[in-house]
This record gives C-alpha cells, sequence and structure tokens, in this order.
C-alpha cells in the first residue's frame, strides 16, 4: 500500500503516508490489496517458472547441448517474465486500484469484482 500510493503521489512522503493511513484506516489499512496482491504473485510465477523451463527445454533440443549459455538463460528468462507480467496485468489493475482507493474522494470500491 505504501508504495503504490507513494508512486502515484497521492502522499508526499513515507513518514505522512504511515500517518495518515494509520489514522484513517488503523493497522488494517496497510493490507489493502493483499489478496490481489497474492492471487496475482501466485500465478505470475507459477507462468514465469513453466514458461522458463518449456523454453528451456525447446532451446536445449534445438542445440543439442546440455546447458544454456549465459546470455540464452537470460533471454528466456525475461520472455518467460513478459510472459507472466502479460497474463497477470489485469490482476495487477485490481490490485492498484485497490490500494489506492482510500485517497480518492470517488466512492470505495465494493470489493474484486466491483474494480474490475
Amino acid at each position: 500500500v505504501l508504495k503504490q500510493r507513494l508512486v502515484t503521489g497521492i502522499y508526499p512522503s513515507f513518514g505522512e503516508a504511515v500517518r495518515r493511513i494509520w489514522t484513517a484506516q488503523g493497522p488494517s489499512g496497510f493490507y489493502a490489496g493483499w489478496l490481489p496482491t497474492v492471487s496475482r504473485n501466485v500465478p505470475f510465477v507459477a507462468a514465469t517458472f513453466t514458461a522458463f523451463a518449456a523454453l528451456e527445454a525447446r532451446a536445449l533440443r534445438a542445440s543439442g547441448e546440455e546447458r544454456l549459455r549465459p546470455s540464452e538463460s537470460v533471454a528466456i528468462g525475461m520472455s518467460s517474465a513478459v510472459l507472466a507480467a502479460t497474463l497477470t496485468q489485469p490482476i495487477d489493475v485490481v490490485k492498484t486500484r485497490l490500494m489506492t482507493q482510500a485517497a480518492s474522494a470517488l466512492p470505495p470500491y465494493a470489493g474484486v469484482r466491483d474494480c474490475a
């Protein structure tokens, strides 16, 4: 929550963010968006590792080698992360909306489905 609200300019400083969130929402305010964050991170990690394993196997079959060169490993890792980020972007948008809604003048979202 702190990072999202600081990055979006909702609060001018870390100390101000902590003070305002604590005053307005108490300890639970720091965990707004926790479930969407976990809901995004689990599929992101699963997609990244699955894609990496599949791309690695394909590259090794094509080259006939036992191990990837460092440059190949980096390229496959980056490709895997881009794929995973693309797949989980909608969940990330929901997470960010939930985390930043407290400082908005708009009515709050009722839940995950409401801000999708």
